[in-house]
């Protein structure tokens, strides 16, 4: 019996980092073979439709920035209108932004 206990206490450690990079690794080769897999399954837009989508993303983006900028001189135009400045026409307001 003395010689199993003298056995048992002397199990040895076995290095584990390179079994952490190969597993890794491993994972890094499955996500990415998998990644690939997943986009082989995807329904790529035709060209006529991405021109579509493309067009009404842009003219969504222009429409917002118009408005945006509408209310960004109605608003600095009441601002100056509140703290009783002058310039109040939009020539003067354009000139003020523009430099």
């Amino acid at each position: 019996m003395p010689n199993e206990k003298e056995n048992a206490s002397k199990v040895t450690k076995v290095k584990t980092k390179p079994l952490v990079e190969k597993k890794k690794r491993k994972y890094l080769w499955t996500y990415f073979k998998e990644m690939y897999i997943e986009l082989k399954k995807v329904t790529w837009p035709t060209k006529e439709e991405l021109r579509n989508y493309s067009i009404c993303v842009v003219s969504f983006v222009l429409a917002c920035a118009i408005i945006i900028g509408i209310m960004d001189l109605g608003l600095s135009a009441l601002m100056q209108w509140l703290s009783g400045t002058t310039a109040t026409d939009l020539p003067t307001l354009l000139k003020g932004l523009i430099g």
